[in-house]
């Protein structure tokens, strides 16, 4: 279980050659300081080789070359929780009075300071079990 939670970690900080550079792991240090121990806890085991790793990068690029989990808090690419998470954040720019073009330019699975936050009210309101490292017991 620990070689194959081992291998899942090393295979989730793989940076795909498209990746644009706008987003750092400075910019997931800032976001992961605004949110509790457990949302802190499931970034650190998804990007950033675990909590305890002394060598973490934190790198908001990270793809698991596997799944196609992608971004800080690993989401899948057309699946439930990123599409909730493109909704959401949509949704929220058309509120604060963007156009439909512009609000949907706005979402990127790969920015922590949206998806960070999104993982943490997920966490929150009982869907935790959607990050393997909540359904595992690791945070």
């Amino acid at each position: 279980m620990k070689l194959a939670l081992g291998v899942l970690l090393l295979l989730s900080t793989v940076t795909p050659a498209h990746a644009q550079s706008r987003w750092t792991s400075e910019d997931v240090h800032l976001a992961i300081a605004t949110v509790g121990p457990r949302t802190r806890c499931v970034v650190g085991y998804e990007i950033g080789g675990g909590p305890y790793n002394p060598n973490r990068t934190y790198n908001p690029y990270a793809t698991n070359p596997s799944s196609g989990a992608r971004g800080p808090i690993q989401m899948m690419p057309g699946g439930v929780i990123e599409r909730e998470f493109l909704r959401t954040t949509v949704d929220e720019a058309l509120a604060q009075g963007w156009s439909e073009e512009a609000a949907w330019a706005v979402n990127d699975p790969y920015r922590p300071d949206q998806v960070i936050p999104f993982l943490q009210h997920k966490i929150l309101t009982g869907h935790g079990s959607h990050w393997s490292p909540i359904l595992l017991g690791l945070c």
